[in-house]
């Protein structure tokens, strides 16, 4: 709850392309900031989307770097779902009981979803193949 204080009250949004700019370089570095142990991993949600910078090979290349850099290798960046569809997504969640309910993929930030930008279309989209196809 507070990150997303954070994230609403100092994140200036990019209206052309619905942008958070820094969005993930904001959260990255408050998760490194905050990290409560010697060693281990900062994992992210993080997927490939060529549209934004911050979900794209090169920052996820240079943020890594970063990371392990100022931690002295202590500290990785994870990424487990960067080249997986939402679809993928979904079918993992799925498999491991994890409640996508309490999740939303809303480029607007509707906690239920606008239902109309691409993000909230993708997601649906996904939903109803996963319906249609089973469980992959």
């Amino acid at each position: 709850m507070i990150k997303q204080e954070i994230v609403r009250d100092i994140v200036v949004r990019n209206k052309e392309n619905m942008e958070y700019l820094g969005r993930n370089l904001l959260l990255i570095s408050f998760a490194l900031s905050m990290f409560p142990y010697k060693h281990g991993l900062i994992c992210t949600g993080i997927r490939y989307t060529p549209n934004y910078f911050d979900c794209g090979e090169q920052f996820i290349l240079e943020i890594s770097r970063l990371i392990e850099d100022i931690s002295s290798g202590l500290v990785l960046l994870d990424t487990p779902f960067f080249s997986c569809s939402k679809k993928n997504i979904l079918s993992f969640a799925l498999k491991h009981d994890i409640d996508i309910s309490r999740t939303y993929s809303c480029i607007d930030g509707q906690p239920n979803g606008c239902k109309n930008c691409v993000s909230c279309m993708e997601r649906e989209k996904a939903i109803e193949d996963l319906r249609i196809n089973g469980n992959d």
